[in-house]
């Protein structure tokens, strides 16, 4: 009885299978909804000041790194690791004529506009799975 107590007890504490693990850094399907996406590009062009520096389109410029392809020069192009540069923005960009990569983008962008945002960056370097995007709320009567 005691060891099928202590199992139990070690499988809540081993670390997640790296299927798992990977699922958990991407954004939810909430925020890979066509409006949250189209809030994040909005601030993306916007208030968050990221356009400056990546473009419009996200391809880069000489101020900042291309978003679209699977090169990252800080992090490994997940959400959450997104959403970190984000926040806490880049001091010592690597490689290439990039700059310092301000704190969210010189705004003052709310935590929920980082991850709006972080998920539109998200969706320019991933294909976004049709099938888990949930659908827009129905409007009540």
């Amino acid at each position: 009885m005691r060891s099928g107590v202590v199992f139990g007890l070690l499988a809540l504490i081993a670390p997640l299978p790296a299927a798992a693990q990977a699922s958990a850094d991407v954004p939810s399907r909430l925020e890979l909804a066509d409006s949250s996406l189209a809030r994040g590009r909005k601030l993306y062009g916007g208030e968050g000041n990221c356009a400056y520096c990546h473009g419009n389109a996200g391809v880069g410029t000489s101020r900042g790194s291309d978003l679209t392809d699977d090169v990252w020069r800080h992090g490994d192009g997940g959400y959450l690791s997104i959403v970190e540069q984000i926040v806490h923005g880049v001091g010592h960009p690597t490689g290439g004529p990039v700059m310092p990569m301000p704190k969210r983008g010189m705004g003052n962008l709310s935590y929920p506009e980082v991850r709006a945002v972080a998920a539109y960056v998200w969706s320019l370097s991933h294909r976004v799975p049709r099938d888990s995007v949930a659908p827009a709320p129905r409007r009540r009567r």
